[in-house]
């Protein structure tokens, strides 16, 4: 907050806003006029964050997907074909038509949710199961656990992105799809990753056919501080015909 008030500050003097996220938060709405200073400070150090940080743990994960199921990379090429040469003029009804690419990054954060490790702090005592949580307890949340729960996720395992096609598929049911957190505390910038990502996927899989190259299996190595990620990833591309 402290970084990002003088540029705030400084762009709202200047007259120049910007044609970013945050040039966007400065114009005034329809709908909530003009955003006070801490309005646009108290969302946007987490959208910051969500730009990079989920994402490009997130992204590792995904590209070794698409390299091992090429069949789904395929589907995903399929649909990709439709969005326009230049990446800039994407919009979102162009992402609104990516359905089974957006199925295809939510089944990756599933299984291997960069955020793998949540904390909530009790604000009231309260039980869990067979657990008094007293007020002020820190409870642990583990989205990795919680997504290969069987009886949300039938074939909890599988990579099976079509199951996020389905009705019975939907990652509005609260306590189904962590990987952003969840309720009032869940990540601002759900969206902008989720855009990112699904964009990250389309173009990627559009250009290149993924494959992971001879050597020692697997071709990463797993890390879990801070983030589920895969260090030290090595695929190879070559360009679809």
């Amino acid at each position: 907050r402290d970084a990002l008030r003088p540029i705030v500050r400084r762009r709202r003097s200047s007259g120049r806003l910007g044609d970013d996220v945050l040039g966007q938060m400065l114009r005034p709405s329809s709908h909530y006029g003009l955003l006070p200073e801490e309005a646009i400070l108290d969302p946007l150090p987490g959208i910051t964050l969500a730009t990079f940080e989920t994402p490009s743990r997130a992204a590792g994960w995904i590209l070794l997907h698409l390299a091992r199921y090429p069949q789904a990379a395929g589907r995903v090429a399929a649909e990709a074909a439709l969005l326009p040469a230049d990446p800039a003029a994407t919009t979102s009804t162009h992402l609104d038509s990516l359905q089974y690419t957006q199925a295809l990054v939510r089944e990756v954060l599933r299984l291997h949710p960069p955020s793998w490790l949540l904390t909530r702090r009790a604000t009231r005592q309260t039980q869990l199961a067979d657990y008094t949580i007293n007020a002020g307890s820190t409870v642990l949340v583990c989205p990795y656990t919680a997504h290969r729960d069987a009886r949300e996720h039938p074939e909890p395992d599988r990579f099976r992105p079509e199951r996020w096609l389905d009705d019975s598929g939907s990652p509005a049911k609260p306590g189904v799809f962590l990987s952003f957190g969840t309720g009032p505390h869940g990540c601002e910038g759900a969206a902008l990753a989720m855009a990112m990502l699904t964009l990250l996927t389309a173009q990627t899989a559009r250009r290149y056919h993924l494959s992971e190259p001879p050597g020692p299996e697997p071709s990463y190595q797993l890390a879990t501080f801070e983030g589920l990620a895969t260090v030290g990833l090595r695929l190879r591309a070559t360009l679809r015909s």
